[in-house]
Formats: structure tokens, C-alpha cells, sequence
């Protein structure tokens, strides 16, 4: 991947601009010259080769060419993203785009040989007497309008010598260039050309020295993964002075410590475990004792690693990926890699190169952080099929012992029947549970009820490829909600995403944006700075200024500010905005209810605490500037805060999305909701609109991956349930309580401390027979949680699940107090008093 193939793609790219910019053929001419070159070469190549007898060089073209044949099932992306289709990740349209795709640069970088620690990366530790490196430039395939009579330079040219003729605009399309030219007076004509958009200088940073080393394995600056890497390094590690500062930084001992434990032993040997000796539970895990741990079944060994099993928290005794293997998997591929070695040891060795370099040898390349995203075993399945090779090698190695002792014929029978029980039997019946999902139709449910939480002909802000990839599949494949536009967040900080959301897909109507692709391509306002700029008239402290003013100031081009980055960049002049409300026009379109006609605000105005902002908040800025009300915008509740722009005191949440409303709230919402509810449309969708088949099927099985979109339920039931109590409306309240708890039942969605919201409201709304039964079972779970806490975990291990737990306690005997329910309240309290100490201590 770093050789051969990309080095084919940058050639294309090559062979494609020449023919293209130079020649002036037309697009991808200059590609088809290309290959139509390299198979003429190879071909001469393998014939000569073959005719003069040159077995070792026509080896290698054979090889060369076998290599070109399997990669060229990637042409399929290529002529995919040239139909454009409404899903066309990283747009590879040509031979340049398509290297960034194959390159994975949109990933980021990780150093690998050689590089910064995280000391380095986490404070901007630079070496500031060398030249930060450069990436090869982008070249961006555009339909320019140019002006021949006119001669002059600029940064978007044509070619490498910087002149070109009068290159006034790009576009994308040139169904643009020609709508450009059929407005404005002039000499202008239309070129094709790939446009260097982004010259991409002084992107690689140069680290300081004295912070890198060789095999970097602890590098990550951000989040949380500094504190991490600390608990891999010794008081020994060394310590670097500069200015009034110390650092301590990791010693290349630390690297390895932190590679052999948590790279190799967490991230490899625990998913390789997973796969032949058994599986704790498919809760990830981040190096605790409850969850992701590899098992065998055999309590002395995982007892003495993991704690009693046999008394697990409750919600974990039903987790269905509880798998056991006995080791009986893993016993066999050894007995099996021992046969092949002794038998041919020669095809022993290709196969430990195998495993090698499709297990151990990815560890090194990934480099991982702590607390990846998700597990990544997947990324290890090849290893796992080459151990695979010598469990089938450990059956004939077990024939091989015991013919000795018995009639051949039934030796085969007798280790070909025992095996198949003892391995892929019982893994069979251990996995099938958590593996069969037939029936199981919640991701696409899911998706219809986001994409039916929002009203017709939407805008739909989602965030990451959970959020995403379901709503694109209803829409593409069920045709559900067609009408609404999913805007990925995640992917709106590219120049191509922005361009597809420009376009109609299905009946969705492009975005509202006010500004030429010139003003958000790649390189161009990726990122930009806040604060308030006092010498900008009408910028004050506490001034709140319209949305369009700003973006007016922001793109005029005019305005730019070098900031500590030392890049001269457009910057926004204040934190606090503003947009304009017709109260009449938000009525007559149905954005505010008429009975809410008299909480319209004349101005929505809020404020942003950051000092920088990413190309995808100011492109969602711009189409907050110009959407006039007149579109619905919605926020998938999975988004997070970190992305919706400070808006949530005006949300008003209508099922699995927040619509934008000129509607202020100012209150505290339950489990970390935001904004007003509207009881008419949350109910209609939670009561009559949303599916949410087999939620309550005790035959299916929902993951962690289900849960974590199962438990919104929950949380929506519990925000309707006390804003129709508030209203007054309590046989409402009473069937959306009642059809919470039927459609997530315990035995599907386990009970947490979330649910003491429920037990609370029915008894607000009369239910107390409800409530108690409720109360009496969360007590259960918290006892019984909280004794094995205690008796599995030293010192501060599992303090926020004791913690909860208490609270949990606490919090039963407190309300069952106050609504008189003594016998109950006394049973928590007793319970809390049994644990209370021991927390303490």
C-alpha cells in the first residue's frame, strides 16, 4: 500500500492533468492514455520475457500484473462516483481523488518507526528552527470560467507554473460554470482542468527532538489518552526542563510496556482469546474486570482473573455473548501448529507467517490509542482463519496418535465425531444465541423513526456513521422519508460532501447555502477563530448580532487575523448571535404550534464558548443565515452537544430529533434531553407513528450497539410522560408510562438507574401498585449489583457503579417517602445502610 499501487495512482493522476490542462483533452482522457501505456508495457514485457526465457523477471510481470488485476476491482468506485449517486463518499472521480481515498487521508496520520510521544503532540512541541513538511497538493477536477484576453497569477492555477488566463471561478459542474457566464457580461469560455485548490504547505508538523523516539507507541495528545499512557509509565521515566515547565516523558521501556499490554495483550490476545478459549460478555471493555474480558468456562482460572462470575451484576448475567469455549478451540490449534511444525516444518513456517503478519505485524501498523471507538477484533480476522488452519491440522494430529493404539477406520470415526462435538458443537451452541439475527429489524426501525420524527421537506444535522448509514439505507433501499436531507456532520467538513449537499437527492431539495464552492473548498476556511473583535462596529461584549451580518463579514474575504497557528485566516468578530423571528411566518408554516403563539421569541439569540470553529460549523452557520425559517432543521439526539452549535436552549424535541424552534427553554431537562416538548406531536410519534418491532420479543437478542439506541426510548417516554403530567393530562401519561414498559421490557432492555424517573411518575399519575412493584425490583437489582461490587472490587474499583448503586438506594426511599409508601422506603434505606459503610471506608 505504500509502493506499488499508489505509486500507479499518482502516475494516473500524472498522465490525467498533463493530457488534460496541457493538451486540453477532454476529463479522463489522460487516464485512459495511461493504462492503455501500462498494458502495453506489461504486455511487451511478459512477451519478450517469455520468448528470450527470463523466468525471473517474467515471474515478477506475471506477478506485477496479478497485483494490477486485483486491485482493479477499485475501478468500480471510480465509474460508481462519476454516475453521482446520492452516497458518494470521498467523491473518487478520477485517478487524484481516488489516491486521497486509497491513502485514508481524511484519518489522519500515526507515527510508526519513528516520531513525537503524546508530551509533544498534547502541548504543540515543535522543533521551531526546522520547516514544517508538506503533502502533495490537491488538484481538484473543475469546469472553470475563464478569460483568454487576460493574463494574470494567482493561488488556482491551471498548471505548476502558477500563470494562467483569467481564472475567475470553479465549479463543480459545468451546467454552474455555464449559469456563471450566461449572468455576466464578458469574453468568458468554459475549460476543463484539475485546479490546485490547496497547495497543502506546512501540514506535517516537525516535533522537537527531545520528544521523539524510536517506535512511538504512546503519541496521542487528545482527550483522555494522555492520562492513560501515564499509567504505563514509572517514576524512572525521564524528565525534560524547558523554560519554567517539566515534562515527563514516556522512555522507550514505557513504549514497549504500553505496546506488550495494552496493543498486544488487550487489543490482540484478548480478541484471539475471544475466538478460541471464550468471551466474557460483548460489552466493550477498556481494561476493567466487568467488561469485553476473554473466559473459558473454567471458574478456577477465570475466577481467580475476573472475580466470582457465577454472581455478575444482573444485566450482565443476561447478556447473551457470555460465551464458553473450555479452551477445548484453542488446545486443538496448538496440538495442530505442533504437527504441522514436526510433519513440514516448511509449510509450518508460511503459516506462521501468516498469522504473523495478518495479527501481530497489523498491531504495529495500527499504533492504536486507549479507548478506541468500538472493539477491533474484526481487524484481526485473518490471523484468526490462519489459527483456524491448524485446528483442522489438530483432528489429524489426534488420528495420527491414537491409530496407534486402535483400528484406523475407527479412529477416524471416533476423533472426527468427538471433535466436531467438543469444538465447533459447543462453540455452536454457545455463539448461536448471540449471533442468529433473524427477525431482528431494530437498525432499520431506528431509522424510521429519526427519519419520522421530522417534519416534510427537512434538514437532518447527524453526526457519526451510526447516526448516518441506517437513515441512508431506509432512504435508498425502503424509501422511507425521501423528502429529508441528511447532513452528516462529520463528513460536512469536506469540500466534496458540501458540494453533494448542494444537490437534490431523492426528493430532498438541496441545502441553503449563500456561498460559491470557491469559499469552502478543500484548503479554504477549514478552520477559523472567535472572539470578540471590539474595533468591528456594532461588536460588543454583550452584543447579539444577526447571523447573515456575520457570514456577510466572514466571507467577504476582507477580514482575515494571524492567530498563534501563524496562518492568516477568516475569523468570526464575536461569540454571540442572533436570528431574526417573524412570529406570523413561523405560525403559518407550522414551526410553532398556535397554542404555543405566545412563547415566540422576536430573536433567537445564543452564544458559542469556543475559540475556534471547523469548516462544518460554519457551513452549518451559513445555512442557519439563510434558511429564513422557511425549512425545517432537525438534530438527531445522538449528535452531542459538541454539535449543536449552542442551540439547545432553542430545541423543542419531537421523537429521536430536536427541531430548531423560536421557542426559549431554560430548564434542566431529565437524562441529559434538552430543550420544550410539544405533547401533541411527541405523543402522536411515540404512541402511533414509531415501530418498534421485537423490542419486546424475549427470542431476540439487542447488543450494546441496540441498547445505546433502545435506551432513547426510554428517555422519550419519561420527557413525554412529565410534560403531559405538567399539562395535567394524566391518562395520557398513564398509556405512554404503560407502553414503555411493554415495549422495553427487562428482559430485553435491563433495567438502570433511569428508570427511577419511571417509578417516580407513576406514582405522580396514581399507579402506586405500579410503583411499588417497580421500586421492590430496582432494590433487587441494586442489592444484589452492590454485594458483588463490593466483594469483587478493592479500593476504588467499580466506584461509579457503587456509587450508583447508592444512589439508586437513596433515591427509591426517598420517593417512596414522599409519597407515603413507608414499608418501601424503609427496605431501601435498610439496604443503603448495609453498603453506605463500606463505601465509606
Amino acid at each position: 500500500m505504500y509502493g506499488i499501487i499508489p505509486w500507479l495512482v499518482v502516475l494516473a493522476g500524472w498522465f490525467e492533468r498533463f493530457f488534460i490542462n496541457s493538451v486540453g483533452l477532454p476529463f479522463h482522457w489522460g487516464t485512459f492514455i495511461y493504462f492503455i501505456a501500462v498494458a502495453g508495457a506489461i504486455g511487451s514485457g511478459i512477451f519478450y520475457t517469455h520468448k528470450h526465457k527470463k523466468l525471473v523477471a517474467n515471474t515478477i510481470l506475471l506477478g506485477f500484473t496479478f497485483l494490477i488485476i486485483g486491485y482493479s476491482s477499485f475501478f468500480i468506485l471510480v465509474i460508481r462516483s462519476n454516475a453521482n449517486p446520492p452516497i458518494d463518499e470521498n467523491n473518487p472521480e478520477d485517478a487524484n481523488s481516488l489516491l486521497s481515498y486509497l491513502n485514508r487521508e481524511q484519518y489522519g496520520d500515526r507515527p510508526l518507526a519513528y516520531g513525537e510521544n503524546f508530551v509533544a503532540a498534547k502541548n504543540g512541541i515543535y522543533d521551531r528552527t526546522a520547516q514544517p513538511g508538506d503533502r502533495s497538493p490537491v488538484y481538484t477536477k473543475s469546469f472553470c470560467v475563464v478569460n483568454e484576453n487576460i493574463l494574470e497569477s494567482g493561488a488556482l492555477f491551471f498548471t505548476d507554473t502558477k500563470k494562467t488566463r483569467g481564472l475567475y471561478k470553479i465549479y463543480q459542474y459545468e451546467h454552474q460554470a455555464q449559469e456563471y457566464i450566461d449572468s455576466h457580461k464578458g469574453d468568458f469560455s468554459i475549460k476543463q482542468a484539475y485546479v490546485n485548490t490547496y497547495e497543502r504547505k506546512g501540514l506535517v508538523p516537525k516535533y522537537d527532538s527531545r520528544f521523539t523516539s524510536v517506535f512511538p507507541r504512546m503519541y496521542s495528545g487528545i482527550r483522555n489518552h494522555p492520562s492513560v499512557y501515564k499509567t504505563y509509565m514509572t517514576k524512572s521515566s525521564p524528565k525534560i526542563r524547558m523554560g519554567d515547565k517539566t515534562y515527563q516523558i514516556p522512555s522507550f521501556g514505557d513504549n514497549m510496556r504500553f505496546f506488550f499490554q495494552y496493543q498486544v495483550g488487550w487489543m490482540y490476545m484478548r480478541y484471539f482469546m475471544w475466538n478460541f478459549a471464550g468471551k466474557q460478555n460483548d460489552i466493550q471493555g477498556h481494561g476493567g474486570r466487568l467488561h469485553g474480558n476473554w473466559i473459558s468456562g473454567v471458574s478456577v482460572i477465570d475466577n481467580a482473573r475476573l472475580g466470582d462470575q457465577s454472581s455478575l451484576p444482573i444485566e450482565l448475567q443476561s447478556n447473551k455473548g457470555h460465551n464458553r469455549y473450555y479452551f477445548l478451540p484453542l488446545i486443538l490449534g496448538l496440538l495442530g501448529l505442533i504437527f504441522q511444525l514436526n510433519r513440514n516444518y516448511k509449510d509450518g513456517i508460511i503459516v506462521v507467517a501468516l498469522f504473523i503478519m495478518t495479527g501481530l505485524a497489523i498491531v504495529v501498523y495500527l499504533n492504536q490509542y486507549p479507548y478506541q471507538p468500538r472493539e477491533r477484533d474484526y481487524a484481526y480476522v485473518a490471523s484468526f482463519y490462519a489459527f483456524a488452519i491448524w485446528i483442522g491440522l489438530g483432528v489429524l494430529a489426534l488420528f495420527e496418535f491414537f491409530k496407534k493404539y486402535m483400528n484406523p477406520k475407527m479412529t477416524a470415526i471416533s476423533v472426527g465425531v468427538v471433535t466436531l462435538v467438543l469444538v465447533p458443537g459447543v462453540m455452536a451452541q454457545q455463539n448461536w444465541d448471540d449471533h442468529d439475527r433473524s427477525g431482528r429489524y431494530n437498525t432499520l426501525n431506528v431509522a424510521y423513526n429519526y427519519l419520522n420524527s421530522c417534519a416534510p421537506n427537512s434538514i437532518l444535522f447527524t453526526n457519526g456513521d451510526n447516526d448516518t448509514f441506517p437513515l441512508w439505507y431506509a432512504q435508498e433501499v425502503e424509501g422511507v422519508r425521501t423528502d429529508i436531507k441528511i447532513v452528516n456532520l462529520s463528513l460536512f467538513n469536506t469540500d466534496w460532501y458540501v458540494d453533494q449537499m448542494r444537490r437534490k437527492t431523492y426528493d430532498a431539495d438541496p441545502i441553503p447555502l449563500s456561498v460559491e464552492r470557491d469559499k469552502y473548498i478543500n484548503g479554504t476556511n477549514d478552520y477559523s477563530y472567535l472572539f470578540v473583535d471590539k474595533r468591528v462596529k456594532g461588536i460588543t461584549d454583550k452584543s447579539f448580532i444577526d447571523m447573515k451580518k456575520i457570514m456577510k463579514f466572514y466571507f467577504s474575504g476582507q477580514n482575515k487575523v494571524k492567530y498563534n497557528d501563524g496562518v492568516m485566516r477568516n475569523y468570526i468578530p464575536t461569540k454571540h448571535f442572533a436570528l431574526s423571528v417573524d412570529s406570523a411566518h413561523v405560525l403559518a408554516n407550522g414551526t410553532v404550534a398556535l397554542k404555543d403563539a405566545a412563547k415566540i421569541v422576536n430573536r433567537v439569540e445564543w452564544s458559542l464558548g469556543k475559540s475556534s470553529i471547523q469548516k462544518n460549523e460554519i457551513m452549518m452557520m451559513n445555512i442557519l443565515a439563510s434558511f429564513n425559517w422557511d425549512r425545517p432543521i432537525y438534530y438527531a439526539i445522538t449528535t452531542g452537544g459538541d454539535s449543536y452549535l449552542g442551540l439547545t436552549k432553542y430545541f423543542q424535541l419531537d421523537g429521536l430529533a430536536y427541531r430548531l424552534v423560536p421557542i426559549r427553554s431554560d430548564m434542566d431537562n431529565k437524562m441529559g434531553s434538552y430543550g420544550v416538548v410539544n405533547t401533541d406531536i411527541l405523543y402522536d410519534n411515540i404512541m402511533h407513528k414509531f415501530r418498534y418491532d421485537g423490542l419486546n420479543n424475549p427470542n431476540l437478542y439487542f447488543d450494546e450497539h441496540h441498547m445505546r439506541s433502545i435506551r432513547n426510548y426510554r428517555s422519550n417516554f419519561v420527557r413525554l410522560t412529565d410534560a403531559l403530567i405538567k399539562e395535567g393530562k394524566m391518562e395520557k401519561a398513564k398509556k405512554v408510562l404503560d407502553k414503555c414498559m411493554t415495549t422495553l421490557p427487562e428482559y430485553n432492555v435491563p433495567y438502570d438507574m433511569f428508570m427511577l424517573f419511571i417509578y417516580e411518575d407513576y406514582y405522580k399519575v396514581g399507579e402506586i401498585e405500579k410503583a411499588n412493584e417497580l421500586g421492590v425490583r430496582l432494590i433487587e437489582i441494586a442489592s444484589h449489583d452492590l454485594n458483588y461490587y463490593f466483594n469483587n472490587g478493592e479500593g476504588k474499583e467499580f466506584y461509579g457503579e457503587k456509587r450508583n448503586g447508592l444512589f439508586t438506594l437513596q433515591e427509591i426511599g426517598n420517593i417512596a417517602e414522599r409519597y407515603k409508601q413507608d414499608d418501601l422506603s424503609k427496605n431501601a434505606r435498610d439496604e443503603f445502610g448495609v453498603f453506605a459503610p463500606l463505601f465509606r471506608q
